[in-house]
């Protein structure tokens, strides 16, 4: 009766084994795609690290932060109420017309604030010869991004950074055509734009640090 009960319980266990996992088969697939390739261009980078240095020299350059003036104490005090019997009411006790109101004076219209220079827009007639480099490697470093942006026929967002870059560039080229760079600051930027040139990135960073 043992003997039964054990081969019974082997045919069960025997019915009842798992089946091996089925083996997966290897399936290949397209790697995805990089997004924005654009960004990684070698005129994309050199472009950011300029602007971003010139966005440090305007931290650092004429550009203070507005101070807040701390408020005036006026404690109150006794202030005398005037009384009325001073006050003459029109038409009791005086014989004179009121006077008509004076004109007042027309006020000229504002001319319309000039808009911010660009690469395209920005007098560099008077940079000094040693720093016409420092416009010639940005024209070109924003020509090469823009091309890679899709200008003309960019979308609005990448649009949108185009005219920024532009206008960020102009303002340098502005200060630039009428010294109100520091010669450290024209000299560093020099230096950076000598090293993009070359294509020196590792260099660039650390001129820019």
């Amino acid at each position: 009766m043992e003997v039964a009960g054990n081969t019974a319980l082997r045919l069960n266990f025997s019915s009842t084994a798992v089946a091996p996992p089925p083996v997966r088969t290897f399936d290949p697939q397209t790697p995805p795609v990089l997004k924005n390739v654009e960004l990684y261009q070698p005129a994309h980078i050199g472009l950011r690290l300029l602007l971003h240095h010139k966005t440090q020299m305007n931290l650092g350059h004429g550009h203070n932060l507005p101070r807040v003036a701390a408020p005036t104490s006026n404690p109150m005090g006794f202030m005398p109420i005037p009384s009325s019997a001073g006050v003459q009411r029109p038409g009791v006790g005086s014989s004179q017309p009121p006077r008509p109101p004076l004109p007042q004076p027309v006020q000229p219209a504002a001319a319309p604030a000039a808009p911010p220079p660009t690469v395209q827009t920005a007098d560099t007639s008077r940079v000094p010869a040693h720093q016409v480099p420092i416009v010639n490697t940005l024209t070109r470093l924003f020509n090469e991004t823009s091309e890679a942006l899709g200008d003309p026929r960019a979308n609005v967002p990448k649009k949108q950074e185009i005219e920024d870059n532009s206008k960020k560039l102009g303002g340098l080229f502005a200060k630039l055509n009428n010294g109100d760079i520091s010669k450290t600051a024209s000299d560093k930027l020099l230096q950076l734009c000598q090293v993009i040139d070359i294509g020196d990135f590792k260099n660039a960073l650390q001129i820019q640090g």
